[in-house]
């Protein structure tokens, strides 16, 4: 008999490519600026691009900002041709694309996307994060027989909520050990903090959580290079995030296939987990992906050029908005 909270199990079916094009669209959608600050889609933003990269139309806003579209009304571009500027020859529309998969039938990759779109996505005050292990703690943590990842992410979290008080923050990372140095471990994430004061580079505040990640993680002065300095343990720049640095910050992986020599994994005896979420980000991001889902899947199969008003509303838009047809 089992005992313990039941798992949901992933579809089998599920394709890694699928998470890779709505990863793919998401992005885009960010940089195309389909999100307001506060991280409400913008309906009149998104049906411009659309009338603008799918249609004939000739689009140009009067004086009062209404939308004014002048030419036949044919649609010439798929939309998923169009957001992915997908090259002639390679039509993706033409394709059998298979549409966004639920949450639990994603990769974990695809997790850690989302982690970094919904909160710039929406907003929420964030930075990349890195800090290092200390070696007592890590001998601490042998001699207790505590799984590294999810012990620290216990200490950093009692830590920083002991700060914080009732600010909502969270944090996500992955270890992996310094090239050649098994012994010498260290960490690349993401931490959020809704108040942005928290995160403002120079103040006490921004100095106290840091502080605080030291302290949870054991520091140790002239761990790495030579005389490490203090302000070098925890560092967060602030920096524009992308996909890019997730796949970074993940690239040490048990079971990979394909090692490089600098890629080791930390040592089984610190636990075969090496990565851990809050359940605050891991919230967000299911929220968010859940959220956006169905418009990823309308680009997908061209359905967005048809959206009612009902549609739109469901997804919590309330722009004033042109209608496409």
């Amino acid at each position: 008999m089992m005992i313990g909270k039941k798992s949901r199990r992933r579809n089998p079916r599920t394709r890694a490519s699928a998470d890779a094009l709505c990863s793919e669209i998401i992005e885009k959608m960010y940089n195309e600026g389909f999100f307001s600050s506060d991280g409400q889609l913008i309906a009149p933003v998104i049906e411009e691009w659309v009338l603008r990269n799918c249609t004939n139309y000739k689009c140009f806003r009067d004086k009062s900002g209404k939308l004014i579209r002048q030419g036949a009304d044919k649609f010439t571009t798929h939309t998923l041709d169009a957001i992915l500027k997908t090259p002639v020859g390679q039509r993706l529309s033409d394709l059998a694309i298979e549409k966004p998969k639920r949450w639990y039938d994603t990769t974990k990759m695809f997790h850690r996307y989302m982690y970094l779109d919904c909160l710039r996505c929406e907003g929420i005050p964030h930075r990349q994060l890195t800090f290092w292990v200390g070696q007592d703690l890590l001998q601490e943590g042998r001699t207790l027989g505590k799984p590294l990842a999810s012990w620290l992410l216990k200490r950093i979290r009692e830590q920083v909520k002991r700060l914080l008080g009732d600010t909502e923050f969270g944090l996500w990372f992955h270890l992996e050990h310094k090239p050649g140095e098994p012994d010498k471990i260290h960490a690349h994430g993401l931490l959020y903090i809704v108040d942005e004061a928290w995160l403002m580079p120079g103040s006490v505040k921004y100095g106290q959580v840091r502080e605080a990640i030291r302290e949870a993680t054991g520091f140790e002065k002239g761990l790495c290079d030579g005389d490490m300095a203090k302000e070098r343990w925890v560092f967060t720049p602030d920096k524009e995030l992308n996909h890019g640095n997730q796949i970074y910050s993940s690239k040490s992986r048990r079971g990979r296939l394909f090692k490089l020599p600098y890629m080791g994994e930390p040592d089984l005896a610190l636990g075969t987990q090496i990565e851990c979420t809050t359940q605050s980000l891991r919230k967000r991001a299911q929220t968010f992906y859940e959220r956006v889902r169905p418009l990823v899947t309308a680009f997908i199969d061209g359905s967005i050029l048809k959206w009612s008003d009902e549609r739109w509303n469901e997804l919590g838009v309330t722009q004033e908005r042109d209608l496409l047809i």
